[in-house]
């Protein structure tokens, strides 16, 4: 099907594997549609040289013209560009310096990327496709259980425990890494309000006036200020600054089973949105976008599993934990930052089956934990 494909794809694959397309076999596979990836197009394919038929299978993003402004989607995809070809390089060669490729600590867990373009309004990422090595993602109107977010969590402080080492082991490298990291979190929301508002409004619909006095009253400042809020607890200024995923929502974690169905490995994948923070706003996204009940009450556990995760990691750096990133600071930080990952959660979730009922356990959760 070479010969069918767009040019531009063409010329990617041929750059990719430094040969011409006619020794190529190339197979297109299911699930390619327009809009697959919200800001652009995936195109998913089999390439392998005709000499040997080994296959590689691939995933291609591409930036299209859509619901969002041109802009802000450049900007999304420049900075996941950036992420693949500058950023997570340094991360890797930092772990591989001072951690060492064997250590159980080590973090592998990203895609491989094969090639990027940076033209304006056409930009491309070509990533391996994890789900030819068996990975998968979660289905979107099942809550994620307990078991799936210890795994979350404990990958999320191995990969946020290379930023404490690096700002410790080297700080000028650090802040080099971290320098001119957009948020175009706050960018989207600063010039686009309306989707705050109006998520919360559903929410204060789902509020019985004679049993939910309390909770309508706690939640009337976020229905009334919510984008102003939001923005606000972006603004984080403390000292246990990392380099964020951002997008933690299920659809980009893929998860990979064992016979029996125990979780086996995980891959982080989308980061379009990342920028520089405290590592709550990650827990806080992932956990409130996509947990049921029985992970949300097990909160406490979550937070002591990634911290214990995050020391251990920091110790295999040869630094102290709570000299590092203090467990009191973190307990501190996840009741005073939680407000991204609720604002984002919601968003998230009004899109969800039981969308209703789903924002509401979530803000009657923020109310009994004294969040809001």
């Amino acid at each position: 099907m070479a010969n069918t494909l767009p040019q531009h794809i063409q010329v990617i694959l041929q750059k990719i594997f430094n040969d011409s397309i006619e020794n190529l076999t190339i197979d297109e596979q299911e699930g390619n549609k327009k809009g697959d990836g919200y800001l652009g197009d995936l195109v998913f394919l089999t390439v392998a040289y005709k000499k040997d038929n080994v296959p590689h299978n691939l995933v291609i993003k591409q930036c299209v013209a859509g619901v969002y402004p041109e802009e802000f989607v450049t900007a999304t995809y420049l900075n996941e560009i950036n992420f693949y070809t500058k950023r997570w390089p340094a991360m890797t060669e930092f772990q591989k310096k001072h951690l060492g490729e064997e250590d159980p600590n080590f973090v592998k867990h990203i895609a491989k990327c094969y090639y990027t373009d940076i033209t304006k309004g056409a930009e491309k990422i070509v990533l391996d496709n994890l789900k030819f090595k068996g990975f998968e993602l979660h289905p979107k109107s099942i809550p994620l259980n307990f078991r799936q977010y210890a795994s979350i969590f404990k990958l999320y402080a191995k990969y946020h425990a290379i930023s404490f080492a690096m700002k410790q082991l080297e700080p000028e490298k650090f802040e080099e890494f971290t320098k001119d990291v957009p948020n175009n979190w706050e960018r989207f929301f600063i010039t686009n309000p309306g989707p705050v508002g109006m998520t919360t409004a559903k929410i204060k619909m789902t509020f019985n006036p004679t049993t939910d006095q309390k909770l309508a009253e706690a939640f009337g400042p976020y229905h009334d200020n919510g984008n102003d809020i939001l923005i606000a607890d972006m603004q984080y200024d403390g000292p246990y600054k990392v380099f964020l995923h951002a997008d933690c929502w299920s659809n980009n974690i893929m998860f990979k089973y064992n016979d029996y169905l125990e979780i086996d490995d995980l891959r982080i994948i989308d980061f379009q949105m990342c920028f520089v923070g405290t590592p709550v706003y990650d827990l806080t996204y992932s956990l409130f976008s996509g947990a049921g009940k029985e992970a949300l009450d097990r909160t406490d556990e979550l937070l002591d599993i990634y911290y214990q995760s995050l020391s251990e990691a920091l110790k295999k750096y040869g630094l102290d934990p709570e000299k590092t990133y203090p467990q009191t600071a973190f307990k501190e930080e996840w009741k005073k930052w939680n407000k991204f990952g609720f604002f984002i959660s919601i968003l998230v979730l009004s899109a969800k089956e039981n969308a209703k009922a789903r924002m509401k356990d979530l803000v009657q959760y923020m109310y009994d934990k004294q969040l809001l």
